[in-house]
C-alpha cells in the first residue's frame, strides 16, 4: 500500500495461512507487481480506482464477495466527495490511517444479505417472482430454481413478494438471513371478471376473444388532462394519439390499426352498457364544419366523462368481441362502467383534487445565422413581405432592418418565439363523491368542476359534471341505474392543421422578427391585418387571436336496468338508456384579414357562423342469459334483442 499509494481490500480469511515469495522491483507497475504476487494462488484482483484494489477468490462465492467489496469502495468514494474526507496512504502513522478508514466505514450503512426459495402450494419453484425491499427500488427476481438473494440495508424491516396470479405478501425480516416463502394463488385474480358486450359479466378465461381490462388508477393517478391519453402504451393493440390542442381537444383512438381507408375508424364508446356518441367536431373529423378556414379542434364525446367517476374500463378487440353492437363496432368497443355504490359498507365521503401545469417547449434546431429577407438582402423599405423568410443577410452586431411602416429595429436573432408567444397552461379538477354501501345495494353521487387554461392565449375550457348511480337487490330482483350530466364551455379552441388563423405560423416566422413588434403592428389604423408576408394564408398570429369561438355543450346520458334471477343459473334482464346533448357554437372570422377576398363596396369580408346541434339516441334491449355447470363442463347461452331510436 505504501509503495504504490493504494488501499487493498479483502476478507480477512482470504489470506489466512497463505505465504508467497515476493521481492519489489524498482519502477515496476502496480498491475505487473500484483499479477506476479498472485500468480501462484487462486486469488484475483480488480482495480476500482486509482487508489482502491480488491482481492477475491476465483470462484462463485469469491465473485459475490468482490461485488460486495466493490459496493463498499464506491460508497467510500461518495463519502470522500460529500464529506471532504481524503483517504490516501501518506507518510502518516499506521494508527492514524487506520483511524481514518474506520471513521469512513462507520458512515456506511450496514447491509444484510437475505436469500431463500419461493414455491407455490404444491412445492414447485416459481420463476421470476419479484422480491423488493419495501419502500425502496432495491429488488431482485427468483431464478429457475425459485431461489433469490438480495442485499438490503439494516434499516429495512420488510420484504415484498409479488407474482402474477398470486397474492402479494409482505414479510418482516426479523433478523433472519434465510426467508423461504410459499405463494398463495389469488383466486379473485385468476377468475377475473370483465364487462363484455351489452354489459354481460364474464370470467376472462372463458372468453374466446381478446379483451383488456384497465385499472381505474391508470386514469386518475398521474393523470393526463384528457383522461384517455393516459392509456397510450398501456393497452396492447390500442394506439391513442392526443392532438396538441389542450384538455378540450379530441383523442384519436385506433384498436388494431385502421380497418378502412375512408370513413370513421374510431371504436364505439359504451357507458354502463349503453352506446354514447363520440363524434369529434372540426379538424376534418366525423363532422365537416360550416364556414371555410375553420379547423378548430372542438373536442369529442369522451370529454364529457369525469375519470373520477369510472370504476372499470374494458377494451373489446376485433369483430368477435364487439359483434353484438353491429357494424358501428367494427373498430372495437371501449366499455366504461361508472360508480353506482361505495366500495365497502356505510357512508363514505371522498374528495379528489388534481392540478396539472403545462409549459410550452420547442427543441427545434432553427438557424440563427441569417435573418429576414430574400436573395441575401435584408428589408430596407417599409412594409416588407418577407416576414416568414430568413434568406436575408448574415447577422452581424449592430445591424438594423426596416419592418412595417418604416420601423427601424435591430437585425438580431429572436430565439424564444415559441416560449414568448404561448403562456403557461393550468388545469384544476375537483371532485366530491358521497357514496353508501350495504348488503343489498348502495348509492353514489358526485359533483366535479374542471377549469383549464390552455397554453394558447385566450383559449379556455370549463366543465362541470354530476353523476348519480344506484343499485338495489330485492330478493331475486335487482334494479340499478346511472345518470350523468355534463356542462362544457369551450372558448377559442385553437385552429390546427391549417395556417389560417393558426398559432402554427409562429414556427415559420423569420429568425429576426421581434414578437413585440409583430404584436403591436398586427392591426392597421382601420383595424385590418397589416401586411407582413406575401403568403396571405399565414395570418399574423396576433391578428389570429382576434377571432372568437364559443362552444357550449350540455349533455345528459344514462340508463336504468332491471334484472330478475329465475334460478341460480338463469336470469332475464331489461334495460333502457339515452344519450342526449345540445351543442351551440358561434364563430367568427375577423373582418380585414388579408386571406379573404376584398368585399363589394359597403360590405366587409368577415364571417359569423352559428351552429346549433341537437342529438338524441335511445337504446332499449332485453337479455336472457343461462350459465350452467355440470362437473368439469358448463355452458353459457345468451339471447336477446336491441332497438335503437
Amino acid at each position: 500500500s505504501e509503495t504504490y499509494q493504494v488501499f487493498f481490500s479483502y476478507e480477512t480469511q482470504l489470506l489466512q495461512d497463505l505465504e508467497v515469495d515476493f521481492e519489489f522491483r524498482k519502477g515496476e507497475l502496480l498491475d505487473d507487481a500484483v499479477n506476479r504476487l498472485l500468480s501462484s494462488t487462486q486469488i484475483r484482483y480488480e482495480s476500482i480506482s486509482e487508489k482502491f484494489v480488491i482481492l477475491y477468490r476465483d470462484n462463485r462465492n469469491g465473485h459475490k464477495t468482490a461485488r460486495k467489496l466493490k459496493k463498499k469502495m464506491e460508497q467510500i468514494g461518495k463519502i470522500e466527495q460529500t464529506r471532504h474526507i481524503q483517504l490516501q496512504p501518506k507518510d502518516e502513522s499506521i494508527q492514524q490511517r487506520f483511524k481514518q478508514i474506520v471513521q469512513s466505514a462507520a458512515m456506511l450503512k450496514k447491509v444484510q444479505e437475505i436469500s431463500g426459495v419461493i414455491t407455490n402450494e404444491a412445492g414447485e419453484p416459481l420463476i421470476g417472482v419479484n422480491v423488493v425491499a419495501k419502500g425502496t427500488i432495491t429488488g431482485t427476481a427468483t431464478d429457475f430454481e425459485g431461489r433469490y438473494s438480495l442485499e438490503v440495508p439494516d434499516d429495512i424491516t420488510t420484504l415484498v413478494f409479488s407474482y402474477t396470479g398470486f397474492t402479494s405478501q409482505e414479510i418482516e425480516i426479523q433478523g433472519r438471513n434465510v426467508i423461504d416463502v410459499v405463494m398463495m394463488e389469488d383466486v379473485l385474480q385468476l377468475g377475473e371478471v370483465v364487462v363484455t358486450a351489452l354489459g354481460i359479466e364474464r370470467e376472462q378465461k372463458t372468453l374466446g376473444y381478446a379483451t383488456s381490462k384497465v385499472d381505474p388508477d391508470e386514469l386518475t393517478v398521474n393523470r393526463s388532462p384528457k383522461f384517455l391519453d393516459a392509456l397510450q402504451g398501456k393497452v396492447a393493440g390500442v394506439n391513442i394519439q392526443g392532438l396538441s390542442s389542450g384538455p378540450q381537444g379530441s383523442s384519436k383512438i385506433r384498436i388494431r390499426g385502421v380497418s378502412s381507408f375512408g370513413g370513421n375508424n374510431s371504436p364505439l364508446i359504451v357507458v354502463n352498457g349503453v352506446p354514447i356518441d363520440n363524434t369529434n367536431f372540426g379538424v376534418r373529423g366525423d363532422v365537416s364544419e360550416v364556414g371555410r378556414n375553420r379547423r378548430s379542434d372542438s373536442g369529442d364525446g369522451l370529454s364529457s366523462i369525469n375519470p373520477d367517476d369510472i370504476t372499470s374500463m374494458t377494451v373489446l378487440k376485433g369483430a368477435a368481441a364487439s359483434a353484438l353492437y353491429g357494424a358501428r363496432a367494427k373498430d372495437g368497443v371501449i366499455m366504461i362502467t361508472t360508480k353506482n355504490r361505495a366500495q365497502g359498507t356505510g357512508i363514505q365521503v371522498e374528495f379528489n383534487t388534481n392540478f396539472t401545469h403545462d409549459t410550452p417547449m420547442d427543441f427545434t434546431d432553427y438557424q440563427y445565422e441569417y435573418g429576414q429577407g430574400e436573395g441575401g438582402v435584408r428589408p430596407t423599405d417599409p412594409f416588407p413581405t418577407s416576414g416568414v423568410w430568413s434568406f436575408g443577410e448574415k447577422i452581424e452586431p449592430g445591424m438594423t432592418h426596416i419592418l412595417f411602416d418604416g420601423l427601424v429595429v435591430p437585425y438580431e436573432a429572436q430565439p424564444n418565439k415559441v416560449r414568448d408567444y404561448y403562456r403557461n397552461g393550468t388545469t384544476l379538477t375537483n371532485t366530491l363523491t358521497i357514496s353508501s354501501g350495504g348488503e343489498n345495494g348502495g348509492l353514489s353521487f358526485s359533483v366535479s368542476n374542471m377549469g383549464s387554461k390552455a397554453i394558447l392565449p385566450g383559449s379556455d375550457y370549463d366543465r362541470q359534471t354530476v353523476n348519480l348511480g344506484f343499485t338495489q337487490d330485492i330478493g331475486r330482483f335487482k334494479i340499478s341505474g346511472n345518470v350523468n350530466y355534463s356542462h362544457e364551455d369551450r372558448t377559442n379552441p385553437p385552429n390546427i392543421a391549417e395556417q389560417d388563423y393558426s398559432p402554427v405560423v409562429i414556427y415559420t416566422l423569420s429568425s429576426t422578427m421581434p414578437l413585440d413588434v409583430l404584436r403591436e403592428n398586427a392591426f392597421d389604423e382601420n383595424g385590418d391585418e397589416t401586411v407582413y408576408s406575401r403568403f396571405t394564408n399565414r395570418t399574423n398570429p396576433y391578428f389570429a387571436l382576434s377571432r372568437f369561438e364559443n362552444n357550449v355543450r350540455d349533455r345528459i346520458y344514462g340508463n336504468i336496468t332491471a334484472k330478475y334471477d329465475l334460478t341460480d343459473w338463469l336470469y332475464i334482464q331489461g334495460r333502457i338508456g339515452q344519450d342526449y346533448y345540445s351543442r351551440d357554437v358561434e364563430y367568427n372570422l375577423p373582418t380585414g384579414s388579408r386571406r379573404q377576398s376584398s368585399p363589394p363596396p359597403g360590405f366587409v369580408n368577415g364571417q359569423y357562423v352559428q351552429d346549433l346541434r341537437r342529438f338524441r339516441e335511445i337504446n332499449a334491449d332485453f337479455l336472457i342469459s343461462a350459465n350452467k355447470e355440470f362437473g368439469d363442463f358448463g355452458f353459457i347461452v345468451n339471447a336477446g334483442g336491441n332497438q335503437m331510436y
